[in-house]
């Protein structure tokens, strides 16, 4: 099953040395302090509104934690998230620092759960999750 090759995945990258790498640094972020509240938000609400100052990982961390919420909770595989950029420039940027953040291939390639979509330009797969 999808969701539980997703839950396998995400385990064995948060095991890596990169995988550790990265979550010490996401983990350093004042937006990490509303994860569990966000969550369970997101489970009772429809929409829920996030305000934070630049830099502090609305763009680049909340929608992984709802990724990763998805993924833990065995649902990664239904889960399907979009992030709006009101620049080209910055869609790609944001989908490519996701993707590394990730331990990923490049957004819209084969095993990427990231990707994106700029008018005509469209990187996302089957896999793509967030957009």
């Amino acid at each position: 099953q999808l969701s539980e090759r997703m839950l396998g995945q995400f385990q064995e990258w948060i095991r890596s040395e990169t995988g550790s790498y990265w979550m010490e640094k996401r983990n350093s972020l004042p937006v990490l302090q509303i994860q569990d509240d966000l969550l369970k938000s997101l489970e009772t609400h429809d929409v829920v509104l996030v305000s934070g100052e630049t830099g502090s990982g609305k763009t680049t961390q909340v929608p992984q934690m709802v990724l990763d919420g998805c993924i833990q909770s065995l649902s990664g595989a239904e889960c399907n998230i979009v992030c709006t950029q009101p620049r080209r420039i910055a869609a790609i940027s944001v989908a490519e620092r996701v993707s590394e953040e990730r331990g990923e291939a490049d957004p819209g390639t084969r095993g990427s759960v990231v990707g994106y979509s700029v008018r005509f330009d469209s990187k996302s797969t089957a896999e793509t999750r967030l957009e």
